[in-house]
């Protein structure tokens, strides 16, 4: 209930107020406002820093913001307060993953699966992770594999595509591209490759994620002009891309993935083309 100060004047009790703000929270995240959910959770953690749903939402927010690290700095306050529960250390085991913390990622998402078995999600993560350390296929094969018998929509094996499905593909998601970024393309070649290494997504800080679709070859010129010295080429990675649920989705992912490859060659945003 409302407490009554001297004078008459009313004030929210302090629980009534942490509720108010964690449906706040929530409410944002549902809606997609992730930097509205981040400023909310970050003024509760002002007041209450080891809240731990608040500390758990913020790590939401962040990884829908790509922001890897700061997420797995929250899910791991939030799993050293009591060991955690299954979300929390289910992001955890995402956030070390697209930060390229493998053993991290496979130690939490095995654990998630340990006590959740029909978890698809941590199945999923716990393949990914394994299918990148070195020995580990046929584990990572049989996690990817539960995955996808649990909820094959979401996380479907990868597709097998022959190189003039490729083609046709990479056409197909030019032809989304802004007009600029077309002609950006249009004289560039691209390689298909299995997925990137590891050593090469930590050469970047931060890591590069272990799930981008597409990387330019060469440095983004210093002096000269970008739109005339342009990449080498564009390495496409199959797996990554393969695993989109739809060839319609595998466009829409790879077209994108030119784009902030592009955009990061030509040091633009995308407003100012």
């Amino acid at each position: 209930m409302d407490d009554e100060l001297p004078g008459g004047v009313w004030r929210i009790a302090p629980d009534i107020r942490e509720g108010l703000r964690l449906e706040r929270i929530r409410g944002a995240l549902e809606e997609g406002a992730w930097e509205v959910a981040v400023l909310e959770a970050e003024e509760l953690l002002d007041e209450e820093p080891r809240h731990p749903e608040a500390l758990f939402l913020l790590g939401e927010a962040l990884l829908e913001l790509a922001d890897f690290e700061l997420a797995r700095l929250c899910y791991e306050q939030r799993v050293r307060l009591d060991g955690g529960d299954l979300p929390s250390l289910l992001g955890l085991a995402i956030a070390a993953f697209q930060g390229c913390d493998l053993l991290i990622a496979t130690e939490t998402a095995r654990e998630v699966v340990r006590r959740q078995p029909d978890n698809a999600e941590a199945h999923y993560y716990l393949g990914l992770a394994l299918e990148r350390l070195p020995g580990r296929t046929g584990e990572a094969l049989t996690e990817l594999t539960a995955a996808a018998r649990l909820e094959p929509d979401r996380f479907p094996l990868p597709m097998q595509l022959a190189d003039g499905d490729w083609q046709q593909l990479v056409g197909a998601a030019v032809v989304r591209l802004h007009p600029r970024l077309q002609v950006f393309f249009a004289q560039i070649q691209f390689h298909l490759e299995d997925l990137p290494t590891v050593d090469e997504l930590q050469d970047h800080d931060p890591p590069l994620p272990p799930t981008i679709g597409a990387m330019y070859v060469g440095r983004p010129p210093d002096a000269s002009d970008p739109w005339q010295q342009r990449p080498q080429a564009i390495r496409l990675f199959a797996r990554n891309l393969g695993r989109a649920p739809t060839t319609e989705e595998l466009v829409a992912q790879l077209s994108h993935a030119l784009q902030e490859e592009a955009l990061d060659w030509l040091g633009l945003s995308l407003e100012e083309l």
